[in-house]
């Protein structure tokens, strides 16, 4: 089932969510911020996999992307593209080339990675790209919550990254999608945190 349900408020979103990830934290190392399959197919209202919540939390992906830009921290796109693999299988259909594969906020100068699975970095040239820059943290923000955003932040942790996840700049189907995916990573994975939260501690480790 999908809703929209960011319009809740702050408090509400995070009721509940506890963990190692929820607390005192700050930048372990040098971020970027990854933006994950911002693309009309989950934007646009006409689309079959619109996501009700989605257009709601653009404005704080986009605050996330300008702080970076400002700060002179990397920020890296990525965008799904269906090329015949385990999720067309799954969901028995495909990416509709009649939406865009570009993300829909202006790329300048940045990386865009293409990939065909929920986890950014199977079989991408992401972690490289991460590597070039320097960069040992990761902001995660953009859709779906509890899928390409979880299975990318846990791929990442793995990895060695510091993870952090906005729970105002990501969204899915529906709150309980949504909570229960930001409580797993809370648990054991990325600290959770707002839009704001993230942005006042980026002074610290600007370059």
């Amino acid at each position: 089932m999908r809703e929209s349900y960011l319009e809740i408020g702050l408090e509400s979103l995070m009721q509940g969510i506890k963990g190692r990830g929820v607390g005192p934290w700050s930048f372990q190392s040098r971020p970027a911020l990854l933006v994950m399959d911002m693309q009309s197919f989950f934007l646009d209202e006409c689309s079959p996999a619109f996501l009700p919540s989605a257009p709601s939390m653009v404005p704080n992906v986009r605050r996330l992307i300008e702080a970076f830009r400002a700060s002179r921290l990397p920020v890296v796109f990525t965008v799904h593209k269906d090329q015949g693999g385990p999720m067309q299988r799954w969901w028995g259909r495909s990416m509709d080339e009649a939406w865009s594969h570009e993300p829909v906020f202006e790329v300048s100068q940045e990386e865009v990675v293409v990939k065909d699975v929920y986890d950014a970095f199977h079989n991408t040239e992401l972690e490289s790209i991460l590597a070039a820059k320097k960069v040992g943290s990761v902001v995660v923000a953009g859709v779906c919550t509890h899928l390409c955003i979880e299975s990318t932040v846990r791929s990442a942790f793995c990895r060695g990254y510091q993870v952090v996840v906005p729970a105002d700049a990501t969204a899915c189907h529906n709150l309980a999608f949504h909570r229960a995916s930001l409580m797993n990573m809370a648990h054991g994975f990325a600290h959770v945190d707002t839009t704001e939260g993230i942005i006042r501690r980026l002074d610290p480790v600007c370059d």
